[in-house]
């Protein structure tokens, strides 16, 4: 490995991405109950521990608990699962409600919905969390306290958790003792599961599980990652008529590159090219060197349209839409010290978006959705209606799609 410093980068992002990835067999996704038919709490796994769990439930790490939010109790952890020899087995029973951790009840609501605004693991779940890790320490001797509702009773459980593990530290993942002990073992975790064919299972988890385990630097994993390297290489080419291929292209271009990034080897560089040229075919009508000299490298081509008549760039011709560079950043911790900053252009022509993704922009003209007529609006809907509406200047540059319900406003 002869780039420490990419591999740092990447070693940050590692951690939280692996969580994600490494649980994705065995866990839910999914914080909030939001399909009529009960997904995603009806789904279930079908493979790691989770696959003899009854459904598609929170996980409560090494408590051995997963458990599902609802909307009627909102500060509490509805038990779904325990697990057989967790901390948790024989103290815990499905059916319970937690309601506190560590001395402290559980005040703030969860976010039940589906939505930018409703993400994430405000609530109970964080509330437990916290608990959680603060009982790995040397304040709580490994010993989590939980408050439950049993029916009409309240019942205080102390679950054995341990100190192995220990807590974060500030700035995890970094110079975190914790974070390296997890992500030691996730890599471990990762290399047992890879497949015969150098993959594990899907594009998403083909893209990351190399990813971190090359950012280990650890040289047991040389042999799996270059497994995973090839499998990429052998099964993309120039040209591709394959069905919703997008992610798989996606996965094996980033890796590729990191891989070339970290070692050098280079017969990735065909392998990369044939990559480069299969998306060119299918996105644009010119070459890429082509591109540069017609409008200037900081342009790319994209979305040639055969018989098209209208007319973006004149020196690129009818049907041709040219797409600017792009710019996004990011930090890798919570105190927003570790910055990334990456530059890029977008898959497609970007002619749409959420309505949250507008946010701030002033818009010549658009086109906006604010939901039928028969759609009962909520304060969700009419947030994202004023986002809509005040994007332009003038009423006359906007064209809403269609009538929405006459309370939106209101």
């Amino acid at each position: 490995m002869n780039r420490p410093h990419f591999l740092i980068t990447l070693r940050s992002l590692g951690l939280a991405a692996l969580l994600s990835l490494v649980s994705s067999t065995d866990r839910a996704f999914a914080q909030v109950h939001y399909h009529p038919d009960g997904r995603p709490w009806t789904q279930r796994a079908h493979q790691g521990p989770d696959a003899e769990v009854p459904g598609w439930f929170i996980n409560l790490g090494i408590t051995g608990i997963r458990i599902q939010l609802t909307e009627e109790e909102p500060t509490s952890l509805l038990v779904k699962y325990v697990f057989e020899s967790s901390p948790a087995a024989g103290k815990v029973i499905a059916g319970d409600r937690i309601v506190g951790a560590n001395g402290l009840p559980f005040t703030t609501p969860h976010r039940n919905g589906y939505g930018m605004e409703v993400f994430g693991a405000a609530g109970p779940v964080f509330d437990f969390a916290r608990a959680l890790d603060a009982s790995q320490g040397t304040n709580w001797n490994g010993q989590l306290h939980l408050k439950l509702l049993r029916g009409d009773e309240i019942q205080s459980v102390v679950l054995e958790v341990g100190t192995r593990y220990g807590r974060y530290g500030g700035n995890y993942p970094i110079d975190c003792s914790k974070s390296d002990l997890v992500f030691s073992e996730l890599c471990e975790f990762l290399a047992k599961t890879q497949k015969e064919d150098g993959s594990w299972g899907s594009p998403p988890h083909d893209t990351f599980a190399p990813l971190a385990l090359l950012a280990s630097e650890d040289p047991r994993y040389q042999s799996v990652i270059e497994k995973s390297v090839r499998m990429h290489a052998r099964t993309t080419k120039s040209k591709d008529s394959s069905w919703l291929i997008n992610w798989r292209y996606m996965s094996a271009g980033i890796v590729l590159s990191e891989y070339f990034l970290a070692t050098g080897e280079e017969w990735v560089l065909p392998e990369l090219r044939e990559i480069r040229d299969f998306l060119l075919c299918c996105e644009s009508p010119l070459a890429d060197k082509e591109c540069e000299d017609t409008i200037g490298s900081s342009y790319y081509c994209l979305n040639g349209v055969p018989g098209a008549e209208w007319l973006v760039n004149e020196q690129l011709g009818e049907g041709v839409y040219p797409l600017s560079q792009v710019y996004r950043q990011w930090s890798l911790d919570m105190a927003g010290a570790a910055k990334v900053r990456r530059r890029g252009f977008a898959l497609v022509a970007d002619f749409s978006g959420t309505a949250h993704s507008y946010t701030g922009a002033t818009l010549d003209a658009a086109i906006g959705d604010c939901l039928g007529l028969d759609v009962k609006p909520d304060r969700t809907s009419q947030l994202r209606a004023y986002i809509i509406g005040s994007r332009v200047k003038t009423a006359s540059s906007l064209l809403i799609t269609q009538p929405y319900h006459p309370m939106l406003f209101r």
